[in-house]
């Protein structure tokens, strides 16, 4: 069934509210090191395992990543305050006990690793390997203009960088999704993964906020 144009509407209002919980302003920040190949295999596997199981058409993948930083200046790019990672009163060893609460097996190290990555964002120059399709957005206040092609996105994804154990042997992400037909499903997690020997696998996830409780 083609979306009615109230439907077009409700996701560009969604996919918006990152510039309306921010403000809308913009802020000049630095980008982070580049994400590396190993990076761009855990997002992969985080996103096809968490988000992909309904098979959507497409989706908006946020060029730039999440970070842990609450800044003063307002950016339109973030995903609200902290961009999700955590509440702005939260400290980050709060939100690795609130993990390890939820995820006894995740490791300090890993925790560390990316903490370390989010102080600035850094830039995706490519798409991830997975079969759904996905456009880069710089999640401005223009919409891309894929919409006019192929209609709305199923969502618009913000992904952190990935923090790694020592061993690289397991891992950390935070997803931020929002959605357009599930509302319940607009929300944000930090996906814990491990390394078998067939790739990355989903060992755990931890939510921090949801849109509809």
């Amino acid at each position: 069934m083609r979306p009615s144009q109230a439907s077009v509407a409700l996701m560009l209002l969604v996919i918006s509210m990152p510039a309306l919980l921010s403000g809308g302003g913009q802020g000049a920040i630095a980008d982070a090191p580049a994400v590396d190949d190993d990076e761009y295999a855990v997002l992969a596997a985080a996103v096809t395992q968490t988000q992909l199981s309904s098979a959507p058409r497409w989706f908006l993948l946020v060029d730039r990543t999440t970070t842990l930083e609450c800044p003063t200046v307002r950016d339109r790019t973030r995903l609200g305050p902290c961009d999700g990672m955590r509440k702005p009163e939260d400290t980050t060893e709060t939100v690795f006990e609130r993990l390890r609460a939820a995820l006894p097996e995740f490791p300090r190290s890993t925790w560390v690793d990316l903490v370390r990555k989010s102080v600035r964002p850094s830039t995706l120059m490519r798409t991830l390997p997975v079969e759904t399709r996905h456009i880069l957005w710089n999640a401005g206040p223009t919409p891309p203009e894929e919409l006019k092609t192929l209609g709305p996105p199923a969502f618009a994804l913000y992904l952190s960088r990935v923090g790694f154990a020592e061993q690289r042997n397991n891992a950390v992400v935070y997803l931020g999704v929002l959605h357009w037909t599930e509302a319940s499903r607009t929300a944000g997690d930090y996906v814990y993964l491990v390394k078998r020997s067939t790739g990355w696998s989903v060992a755990g996830r931890s939510r921090v906020w949801q849109l509809i409780p």
